[in-house]
């Protein structure tokens, strides 16, 4: 005899019907498997009608007396690989040149700390604009979203190292209300107008404050801020994004993220022009209704909001913005440059392929770089990164034949690293929906360029600091709080509890005010090396990311 579990900790001798051959739900389903244009069905049914799809194809079924009024409670099931990915623009400046074109031996300053600010090479302006994009090829209509120069993503920037540029960023978005909402308990956006107010940040640089984008330099709609760029950093990939504080989240699953790359006349011959790919990793979720494809994005932080979510997770996976897309790629060495510009996802890629026999083979790549340029060349079937990780790979497809898939794949759960184990079916609002397919690469014919043998020694511009080198050792701890006001909810505290082997009595209720322990223990001394720790007592990772300096891991 075969069963059905129902949930951990339920009884037969509790309230409710948990046997599930009576109980009745919503039932969500697929009436046309292979459709790209149907995104699926809800039908309220038993749990035995749903699952052995006595009235159409076999269907998920959510809980006993759901019903299909509510909100998102399907998933939509999109088929994969119905678009080729798209390739970001190379944003050209209205003054110069961009990139390295032209920068002799001369003008080339690999220098750490300029004397004068030198005359930008190149003049940008970026405007940030309201657009309509569209994710999945078969959406009935577009979405609402926010661009740089109108597209998702934006415009990518090329830059050459130590040569400056300078950026004008503009926000021309609608003095409006925000369209996914405003939070009146966020810190910032809760005594702050609700409009789509900004501040760009150029994530991963080294720039001094003024120009670093840091989340209270906000320009409001009408207004504009100029930036200027040294380019001191070591050749790799950046990106640029919204950091306006209490909307980050929002201003970026409307679309404001793009790539800058720092490249250098002394790179490494490497594969380059349309051998060399941009990934832009990312999640999304959308609702359909009334015959509409809506961007989806759970309720704002308001006043007497019992327990909001700390995070968000889509349920549908989103690269260069779209939709699992395909890319046609020739038996050739390809480099991808990939970020996860996900809200709260991180990703485990892997390349996989299916052999003659039917099984999933794990393919081999080669990892040349990471946040902070280039690495040591290491071999590896797969890596992690993490939200506003990047990393850069080369995937050789010269060993293939025409007709040939290879797929990059997602191993990691939702929470990271433990994940949630479920008893019951997603739905399009859930936030624990694991994505395992990211994008398809096609083999077809067309040229291939000649082998590159990758140098061993890829970066001569890295120094290892050394423990012993360290000023003081700091330790903090990354532990959620109450923050007593209008409110009456936890929040999130960088704690710091031991300075040098001494406790510290750290943070509470509101300690971000506290200048003077802000002074004694948060600010290292100009020119210092110091080791900082950082403990997460919690069951989910938490990137920690440092404005305006470098740091090198020591171990976890």
């Amino acid at each position: 005899m075969h069963g059905a579990w129902t949930r951990a900790g339920t009884r037969c001798n509790n309230t409710g019907n948990y046997c599930p051959r009576f109980v009745t739900g919503a039932c969500c389903y697929k009436e046309h498997p292979d459709d790209p244009s149907d995104f699926g069905s809800c039908r309220v049914e038993t749990f035995v009608d749903c699952y052995s799809g006595k009235h159409h194809p076999k269907g998920q079924f959510w809980t006993d007396g759901t019903n299909c009024d509510i909100p998102g409670i399907c998933p939509f099931f999109l088929v994969p690989y119905q678009q080729s990915l798209p390739i970001p623009k190379i944003l050209n400046p209205y003054s110069g040149k961009s990139g390295c074109d032209g920068v002799l031996d001369g003008d080339y300053k690999q220098i750490r700390s300029p004397q004068h600010k030198q005359t930008p090479r190149a003049e940008y302006e970026i405007e940030a604009l309201s657009c309509k994009h569209k994710y999945y090829p078969h959406f009935p209509n577009r979405q609402v979203g926010f661009g740089y120069e109108g597209q998702i993503p934006g415009p990518t920037i090329e830059a050459c190292q130590g040569v400056p540029i300078s950026v004008k960023y503009v926000n021309k978005l609608p003095d409006a209300p925000h369209p996914l909402g405003f939070d009146t308990c966020v810190h910032g956006s809760n005594y702050l107008d609700n409009v789509p107010f900004t501040s760009v940040h150029l994530h991963g640089a080294s720039n001094p404050t003024r120009y670093d984008g840091w989340p209270e330099a906000l320009v409001y709609p009408g207004d504009d801020y100029h930036y200027y760029y040294e380019n001191l950093d070591s050749p790799t990939s950046l990106f640029y994004h919204d950091h306006a504080l209490g909307t980050t989240r929002k201003n970026i699953m409307l679309g404001l993220e793009a790539f800058y790359f720092i490249r250098s006349p002394h790179e490494p011959h490497l594969p380059s022009g349309e051998y060399e790919i941009p990934l832009l990793l990312q999640d999304r979720s959308f609702t359909f209704d009334d015959g509409r494809v809506d961007l989806y994005y759970p309720p704002s932080y308001q006043v007497n909001d019992p327990f909001p979510s700390d995070e968000f997770a889509g349920t549908v996976a989103i690269v260069n913005g779209v939709v699992n897309p395909y890319f046609e790629v020739t038996c050739a060495q390809y480099r991808f440059r990939v970020v996860n510009g996900a809200n709260t996802r991180s990703f485990i890629l892997q390349f996989v392929k299916v052999d003659r026999h039917g099984s999933i083979v794990d393919l081999p790549f080669l990892v040349i770089g990471s946040d902070q340029g280039f690495v040591e060349p290491k071999t590896v079937k797969s890596i992690c990164i993490t939200p506003a990780e990047r990393v850069d790979i080369i995937f050789d497809f010269s060993e293939f034949e025409k007709g040939d898939k290879v797929w990059l794949t997602n191993d990691a759960p939702i929470p990271f690293p433990f994940g949630n184990p479920r008893s019951e079916p997603y739905t399009a609002i859930d936030s624990d929906y694991d994505l395992p397919e990211l994008m398809e690469f096609r083999v077809v014919e067309g040229p291939s360029h000649h082998h590159i043998d990758i140098p061993d020694d890829l970066n001569d511009y890295f120094y290892r600091l050394h423990p012993s080198e360290a000023r003081k050792v700091r330790s903090f701890l990354l532990d959620d709080d109450w923050f007593f006001n209008t409110c009456n909810k936890h929040r999130w505290f960088v704690k710091s509890f031991n300075v040098d082997g001494k406790p510290e009595h750290g943070f509470s209720n509101g300690g971000w005010d506290a200048k003077d322990y802000l002074e004694e223990h948060f600010m290292p001394h100009l020119n210092s090396f110091e080791i900082w720790e950082f403990w997460n007592p919690g069951n989910e990772s938490h990137p920690m990311h440092l404005h305006g300096n470098y740091f090198q891991i020591l171990g976890k």
